[in-house]
């Protein structure tokens, strides 16, 4: 059976394929009478008994695309906010992203160069020319802060 893992709070950790259900149990006071010495005694214990409540764990599937997925006691809710990115790491993705435009205009300028361009390629190349300059403003601005 799968079961959903949360902690205290009740944020989702993850999915646990578990053979039976993690009950809580709870310690109830028995008693059970013993012949000591010919006399009836009583001795007290404690017997764990299961609850209905899951320990740790619901039974319901979180819904998929919530960042931060919070067990309320009925229902699953959105607590989270998604992070933004810093500016370092946004300065680091518009790199990767330069770098993807540079690998999609060889094809372009090879045709050129070899005078087999079609106007395919050629708008092709003002396309991821346009796109680049776009980038390299926005990296201007962000190196500016």
């Amino acid at each position: 059976m799968i079961f959903y893992k949360i902690d205290k709070d009740g944020y989702f950790l993850a999915d646990e394929l578990l053979e039976k259900p993690p009950y809580k149990t709870v310690k109830v006071p028995k008693t059970k009478w013993e012949l000591i010495e010919e006399i009836p005694t009583p001795i007290n214990y404690f017997e764990e008994v299961p609850t209905e409540e899951l320990d740790g764990y619901v039974d319901v599937q979180p819904p998929q695309g919530m960042y931060m997925a919070k067990w309320n006691g009925t229902e699953w809710v959105e607590m989270g906010i998604a992070p933004t990115e810093t500016p370092q790491q946004e300065i680091e993705r518009l790199k990767l992203e330069l770098e993807e435009i540079d690998k999609q205009s060889i094809r372009p300028l090879r045709a050129i160069a070899d005078n087999t361009a079609t106007q395919f390629d050629k708008d092709k190349l003002t396309e991821l020319d346009t796109n680049a300059q776009t980038i390299r403003l926005r990296l201007s601005e962000l190196k500016g802060v």
